[in-house]
């Protein structure tokens, strides 16, 4: 672990990770279905105690599985051996598996150098705001 690795940082990259963990859209803090690109339909919830996101597929979206158990990209901000994490986690058996998995890793990882660097700066400007907006 590194100095000044410690909660409140966690709390300012979780703040970055829920900034920039729906594509296609500026207003990622809102929950709730939303719709990528007029029709790829989600459901998007923040769980701020958890440091964690999570993107689920609802009926409509063209990688939602026909057996009707959501898709999912997770977006996690926590804790491993003294190391803060941000890990990006799909899960799903839709269709297009190849599609989705070139597509999706551009889409949904960010650059943990960029996330880090941002959260310092928000540490450093006394902003940090890790959850959803009123």
């Amino acid at each position: 672990s590194t100095p000044g690795c410690d909660d409140r940082l966690a709390e300012a990259v979780f703040g970055v990770v829920n900034d920039d963990d729906i594509p296609f859209t500026f207003d990622d803090k809102t929950t709730g279905v939303r719709d990528l690109l007029w029709f790829f339909p989600i459901e998007h919830s923040v769980k701020i105690d958890e440091l964690e996101t999570v993107n689920a597929t609802v009926k409509g979206h063209p990688f939602h599985p026909r057996t009707g158990f959501p898709a999912t990209v997770t977006h996690k901000v926590h804790w491993e051996d003294s190391d803060l994490r941000y890990t990006v986690t799909g899960e799903g058996d839709g269709p297009f598996p190849l599609i989705n998995n070139v597509v999706g890793v551009p889409l949904f990882l960010r650059s943990s150098v960029w996330t880090l660097w941002k959260a310092q700066y928000r540490l450093a400007q006394g902003v940090n705001v890790a959850g959803p907006e009123p």
